[in-house]
């Protein structure tokens, strides 16, 4: 569950690192309008934070991130066309705002579920290492997102996050097909 959670929320890093000056060299704002369109995308967290709780307490938090991981990818994917035009930026940010906080409480949640039922006394240890992950993942994320800004490769940001996005998912189908074996 670690690996889901460095890849699955390191993701967004990927692209979200060079927000800025993704949207003043690629898409066109200036630097005060990509200033506000950060507060888009900081509501967009918050409201996904809680989006994605309801959502992982209605459905499962394994079937939450299968359905949000896919839906990040595609985000990710019209984010590589959305970002060349203003228009669609701002709505691109919220989406991708919503999608990329709402997989925290699952996360969170699959985790303690899973040291609950294997290492019932590690529980509280499982937590904080669950918070390493997020940050392990978010400097995987700005490294992988690096790397392309450093061959000049800026606008292809987002093809990282699909990258470590569908190696999430690899680690994630492991754990649901586990889940599905015990399962009475």
């Amino acid at each position: 569950m670690t690996l889901v959670t460095i890849l699955g929320f390191g993701a967004s890093f990927t692209a979200f690192t060079y927000i800025t000056p993704i949207m003043v060299e690629v898409t066109g704002f200036n630097e005060q309008t990509a200033s506000i369109l950060l507060l888009v995308f900081g509501g967009a967290t918050f409201i996904g934070n809680l989006a994605g709780e309801n959502t992982s307490v209605r459905f499962g938090w394994h079937k939450t991130l299968q359905g949000n991981f896919g839906a990040l990818a595609l985000m990710f994917i019209v984010l590589l066309f959305a970002m060349q035009q203003k228009w669609s930026m701002a709505p691109a940010l919220f989406v991708w705002g919503l999608l990329a906080f709402s997989l925290s409480p699952s996360l969170q949640t699959g985790m303690l579920k899973i040291a609950s039922t294997h290492t019932p006394k590690a529980v509280n240890f499982t937590s904080a290492l669950n918070i390493a992950s997020f940050n392990f993942g978010i400097a995987l994320g700005e490294y992988s997102g690096g790397s392309l800004v450093a061959i000049g490769k800026l606008s292809d940001t987002p093809i990282a996050g699909v990258v470590m996005v569908a190696l999430a998912i690899l680690p994630l189908a492991y754990i649901s097909k586990q889940k599905d074996n015990t399962s009475p």
